[in-house]
């Protein structure tokens, strides 16, 4: 995990640790309006998600897994969480809830959406409510 987290901090906060921008904000929004945009397509049985080939979303959807499986060690390695979730997770989580998809859809199969949630799940577990910032 050590050998990968300054990697996953360079790719989610751009420009490396401690940056204080996230330099990778649009492709991790342009994944999210990717997946927000999908509209189910019928296969003959039922409805299918063609999100499930679109390399991006998928890329993102790792990303996002292997930072929250290593959460203490990434923060170590200079992840501002509180930067990364108001100029990146938060506005990505937003673009998706504002999709086609929205909040409940029975044909959707919200990759991000659930990856993000869970993310904060991660990050939330590991620090309470200062985690947000402002005792949120």
């Amino acid at each position: 995990r050590a050998v990968i987290a300054p990697h996953l901090v360079s790719l989610v906060m751009g420009g490396g640790a401690g940056a204080g921008v996230c330099g990778d904000f649009g492709p991790q929004l342009n994944a999210a309006s990717i997946e927000a945009s999908v509209m189910p397509v019928s296969n003959g049985v039922g409805s299918v998600n063609r999100l499930v080939g679109d390399e991006s979303v998928l890329l993102w959807d790792a990303i996002y897994t292997a930072v929250g499986l290593c959460t203490s060690i990434v923060e170590s390695h200079g992840l501002d969480y509180q930067i990364w979730f108001g100029k990146c997770l938060g506005p990505a989580l937003g673009t998706l809830l504002q999709g086609k998809g929205g909040f409940v859809s029975n044909n959707y199969l919200p990759v991000l959406r659930r990856r993000i949630v869970w993310l904060i799940g991660c990050f939330a577990h590991r620090g309470g409510p200062s985690v947000f910032g402002n005792g949120q």
